[in-house]
């Protein structure tokens, strides 16, 4: 949906951190996930695009096949907003990597393919205990590796800036590239196919070399 109505990237970030942080607080009833997932995005889309589109509550119900009411979205709506509201202004993954990319000089390429990176995080809970500099950092990391394997993809201005030496991006990294390389299985569809497109470069559909401990 984020995609369909040409939301700020930041709006798919701040709906997705919504969502794990109510899950860090809170129990969800079996069955409840898509009303959570749309009271999340209905907050974020309404703090994130600064008033410049109103949400459409009942294309929430359309999207969910009816599965929740008007009413039923507004009410988690309150619920949520109630609990983990404060998180609103918590800086995201792609709030650091948009601060990195400026330090990298990077190219188009390299925005594209680190913003793909970046997202793919999204998908899994591996990603969850990780700051949001430090998935942003990883992402820029896995990213110059794949466009460019004949150098290392991190130097001592990224390192000064993040403040992460790369050993501390490892486990990160890795992480990334199974996704990348869809080793963890095609959970991504919707962000690959987005990244496919020629205004984001097609960089859903590079790969890179596999990693070796010695790159840490």
């Amino acid at each position: 949906m984020c995609v369909q109505s040409k939301l700020q990237t930041n709006t798919l970030y701040s709906s997705v951190n919504l969502v794990d942080c109510f899950f860090s607080e809170n129990y969800l009833v079996v069955g409840r996930f898509q009303l959570l997932c749309a009271a999340c995005l209905l907050i974020a889309w309404k703090y994130e695009e600064l008033g410049e589109l109103r949400p459409p509550i009942q294309s929430f119900c359309l999207d969910t096949e009816e599965a929740c009411r008007k009413e039923q979205i507004i009410d988690m709506e309150k619920q949520v907003f109630k609990c983990v509201g404060r998180h609103l202004v918590d800086p995201t993954t792609n709030t650091f990597l948009r601060m990195f990319l400026v330090v990298a000089r990077a190219s188009t390429k390299l925005q594209c393919m680190s913003s793909f990176l970046a997202e793919l995080s999204l998908m899994s809970q591996k990603f969850v205990p990780y700051l949001p500099s430090k998935v942003a950092a990883s992402a820029l990391f896995l990213a110059r590796w794949t466009l460019d394997p004949t150098r290392h993809p991190w130097d001592e201005s990224l390192q000064k800036f993040t403040t992460y030496e790369s050993c501390e991006l490892k486990n990160i990294v890795f992480y990334l590239q199974a996704l990348q390389q869809q080793i963890e299985g095609n959970v991504c569809t919707t962000i690959r196919n987005k990244y496919s497109e020629p205004k984001f470069q097609n960089v859903a559909a590079l790969s890179s070399k596999d990693l070796d401990d010695t790159m840490f």
